[in-house]
C-alpha cells in the first residue's frame, strides 16, 4: 500500500458506477474525498446511458464515458460504440479504476472481468458478495444485509489510495439556470406561495414501489389537514400512468417527465417535504437539502438511508420486504414529524 500512497496526485483514476440516480449520489462522498486529496489527479467517469447526466453535473470529474445501454444487455446497433469506447478506455492506461457497485451474480462476474481486462488499469478496485471479483488488486467483500450505510462502504474502496473519511454526507449542486427554471414554472402554475409536497411513488423496480391506492389514500389526508398544500408528483416518462392514477384532484400536480437532470433537482429542491419511495429521487432530493419522508424495505434501510443529518429525514419500514403492509396512517405519520401543522 505504501507504493500507492504520495504519487497518486499525477495519475489517472477511472471511477465506474453503471447504477442508477441513487447509486451515483451515494458515490459523491468518496468523489469529494479523493478530489480534496488528489486535487491533480485526472477523474474520469464511466457509467451507462441511463444515468451519464447525473454524474456530468458532479463537482471534480474531468471526463466522461457512457456505455450506450440502458439496462443489462447492449442492442445490436449499440455492438460498434462500445467496441470503440473500450478501446479509448484502454489507451487512456489509467492507474486506478474504481468500481462502485457490487458484483452480485456470475453474469457480472464476467462482464466485470471482461471489462477490466480490456482497461487494463495498473490497480483495479472492487465490491463483490461470495467469491467475485478474484480479478481485483483489491477487493471488498460484502455481505447481502449489512449495517452499513451504501456511502461508507463506497469510501472503504479508498483505502489503497490512502484515503479514509468520516465525511459520509451526500451532495449534489444545482445550478443558478435550473433554479430560475423551475421558479418560473412554479410561477406559471400559480404554486409559489403554496407548501409543496412532493410525491414520488415510482421506481425502477416495481417491488420497490408502494400500492398506488395507498398514495391516493395519503393525498386525501394530507389535503384534508393542510389547506395551503399542493401536492406534486415527481415521475419520468415510463411513470406517467402510475401518476395519473394518483391525480385525484386539482391540487394533485404531475411535474413535466421530461425535466432533465438539473431542472429535477431544482424542482426537489423547492419541496417542502419529498414523500417518497427508496429510489434515486430519494437520495437526489436528500443531497440537495430536503426534508425526507422515505417508504423503505426492512432489508434495505441500513444501506441505503439518505446519508444526511438525522433530522432530514423520517423512515417508515417494516420487517418484510413486502411494501404492501405500510399503512396510510404510518405514512402520515411520519409526514407530520417533518411539517408543522396549521
Amino acid at each position: 500500500m505504501n507504493n500507492l500512497n504520495g504519487e497518486i496526485k499525477s495519475k489517472k483514476i477511472l471511477l465506474v458506477n453503471m447504477g442508477g440516480i441513487g447509486d451515483i449520489i451515494m458515490m459523491t462522498p468518496a468523489l469529494r474525498a479523493i478530489r480534496q486529496k488528489y486535487s491533480n489527479a485526472e477523474i474520469s467517469f464511466l457509467g451507462i446511458s441511463r444515468t451519464i447526466e447525473t454524474a456530468q453535473n458532479l463537482r471534480g470529474i474531468d471526463k466522461f464515458y457512457a456505455f450506450p445501454i440502458t439496462w443489462r444487455l447492449p442492442k445490436i446497433k449499440d455492438i460498434f460504440l462500445i467496441v470503440s469506447l473500450v478501446k479509448e478506455l484502454r489507451c487512456q492506461r489509467f492507474d486506478y479504476s474504481i468500481n462502485f457497485r457490487i458484483i452480485s451474480t456470475l453474469g457480472g462476474n464476467i462482464k466485470i472481468w471482461a471489462l477490466n481486462k480490456i482497461i487494463n488499469a495498473k490497480y483495479p478496485i472492487g465490491r463483490a458478495f461470495f467469491n467475485y471479483g478474484k480479478f481485483y488488486k483489491k477487493v471488498i467483500k460484502e455481505v447481502l444485509v449489512t449495517d452499513k450505510n451504501e456511502t461508507e462502504l463506497a469510501i472503504e474502496l479508498l483505502e489503497p489510495l490512502g484515503i479514509c473519511s468520516s465525511d459520509r454526507r451526500i451532495d449534489y449542486p444545482v445550478k443558478n439556470e435550473d433554479v430560475f427554471f423551475i421558479e418560473r414554472e412554479l410561477r406559471n402554475l400559480k404554486l409559489e406561495n403554496n407548501i409543496l409536497i412532493g410525491f414520488n411513488p415510482g421506481a425502477f423496480r416495481p417491488f420497490m414501489r408502494w400500492p398506488s391506492d395507498k398514495w391516493i389514500a395519503l393525498a386525501k389526508l394530507i389535503l384534508k389537514k393542510y389547506k395551503n398544500v399542493k401536492i406534486i408528483i415527481n415521475c419520468s416518462t415510463s411513470e406517467l400512468k402510475l401518476a395519473k392514477q394518483i391525480k385525484f384532484s386539482e391540487n394533485v400536480i404531475i411535474a413535466d417527465s421530461k425535466y432533465n437532470i438539473g431542472q429535477i433537482a431544482a424542482l426537489l429542491q423547492k419541496l417542502d417535504v419529498l414523500i417518497t419511495n427508496n429510489t434515486g429521487p430519494m437520495h437526489l432530493a436528500a443531497a440537495v437539502g430536503t426534508k425526507i419522508v422515505g417508504i423503505f424495505r426492512g432489508s434495505d434501510l441500513c444501506r441505503f438511508t439518505p446519508s444526511v443529518p438525522e433530522k432530514q429525514f423520517s423512515i417508515v419500514n417494516n420487517d418484510s420486504d413486502s411494501l404492501d403492509s405500510i399503512s396510510v396512517e404510518a405514512v402520515m405519520s411520519k409526514f407530520e414529524e417533518m411539517i408543522p401543522s396549521n
